[in-house]
């Protein structure tokens, strides 16, 4: 599955279902909630927060509201970018939050604050390229969210993946989910100079919020 394949996918699936979203200003879904207070936990208050995996641009929007300074997105999907552009400019927003599309493994990234990424390394076949890229533009926190791989809940995962991806299959869509070995990567991200500060659970998913040592 190429990175052309994943954007073209949430191309498609951009914004069809934001009437069923929380209303902004609240608290959101609970696994944002989840994100921000490990991002807490790390001791992230206020600065610059680079997010992968942007999509609409809702939980871009609700890091101003719980303090960032300025929020940089990127996603693979032009749509989403498009979309979440748009309602940056509507709200008067344009300069503190900003989106581009680009592949977070490849691209040039400007150092920020924190870096934060959402149900983002389960859409890579291999993660390890998305996190050597990114894990260098933290300056102090890295955060993410990802499906658990271990014991019952990483069984639960596993199963829901498989699901999805039969579904997939079934309409003959190249996308594909993944459940990472999350024991591997914390590893990875502690190898490269952090230290993890908190590990939340949501559902099947696992929230790790890191500092640099």
């Amino acid at each position: 599955m190429s990175h052309e394949e994943i954007g073209r996918f949430f191309d498609r699936e951009c914004c069809a279902t934001l009437e069923k979203r929380p209303v902004e200003g609240t608290d959101g879904p609970p696994l944002s909630r989840q994100l921000l207070a490990a991002l807490a936990d790390a001791g992230f208050l206020s600065g610059t927060v680079l997010e992968l995996g942007s999509g609409d641009g809702s939980f871009s929007r609700e890091l101003l509201r719980r303090g960032a300074l300025a929020v940089s997105g990127l996603d693979l999907s032009a749509q989403s970018v498009g979309y979440a552009a748009a309602r940056a400019s509507a709200a008067g927003l344009s300069e503190r939050l900003r989106y581009r599309v680009a592949d977070a493994a490849t691209a040039r990234l400007e150092p920020h604050d924190a870096v934060v990424s959402q149900r983002v390394l389960c859409c890579f076949p291999d993660p390890a390229g998305l996190l050597a890229n990114s894990l260098s533009a933290a300056r102090s926190v890295y955060a993410l969210a990802l499906p658990e791989s271990r014991g019952l809940l990483g069984l639960g995962a596993r199963l829901w993946v498989r699901l999805a991806n039969g579904w997939q299959w079934l309409r003959r869509d190249p996308f594909r989910s993944f459940v990472h070995d999350v024991d591997e990567l914390d590893r990875l991200i502690r190898e490269a100079g952090f230290v993890r500060r908190s590990s939340r659970r949501q559902s099947i998913w696992r929230v790790l919020a890191y500092s640099r040592a």
